[in-house]
């Protein structure tokens, strides 16, 4: 073969892989931010332990999900909340848009510690928006007066299961 076939050769492979890869779009590449065994070491959370009682979540996992939270649900039994999970830490703000009950905010560093609650977040709250006092990875809304009744401060551990 001589040098001008092989280098033609070369040429139009760099070529082919460049426009394959081009091709490719980034959320073909990257991770999506809904896979949540990659952010708890879990593959499925489906309860999360709070002092001294273990809770049954749903985790909002789309980003509709989690804008929507409790909004609109009309009693959340007892020992039941929703899990947020986002993919970096940061003061992840929560409103009570549409909500019918109250509810108690927490927020989870990643290293699974609780880094600040809201007690009692009333509905009629809306619009302002709770903030944590430090950065969080994780947000569980549960029932009002949850909180205080499991003893659960800043610096508690909680465990996903």
């Amino acid at each position: 073969m001589s040098k001008k076939t092989s280098a033609i050769i070369l040429v139009s492979f760099v070529v082919i892989c460049g426009l394959f890869l081009f091709s490719l779009k980034k959320s073909d590449l990257a991770p999506m931010s809904t896979d949540i065994s990659n952010k708890a070491g879990l593959e499925r959370i489906e309860s999360v332990l709070l002092g001294d009682v273990t809770i049954h979540v749903d985790v909002a996992q789309t980003e509709k999900e989690k804008e929507q939270g409790l909004s609109g649900i009309e009693v959340l039994p007892q020992n039941e909340g929703k899990l947020f999970i986002f993919d970096v830490p940061d003061t992840y703000g929560i409103w009570m848009k549409e909500m019918r009950f109250p509810i108690d905010i927490i927020w989870i560093d990643s290293s699974f510690s609780i880094v600040s609650i809201k007690t009692k977040a009333l509905p009629e709250s809306y619009p302002a928006v709770f903030m944590p006092e430090k950065p969080a990875q994780y947000v569980l809304e549960v029932n009002a007066g949850f909180a205080k009744q499991h003893m659960l401060e800043v610096g508690s551990k909680v465990i996903f299961k």
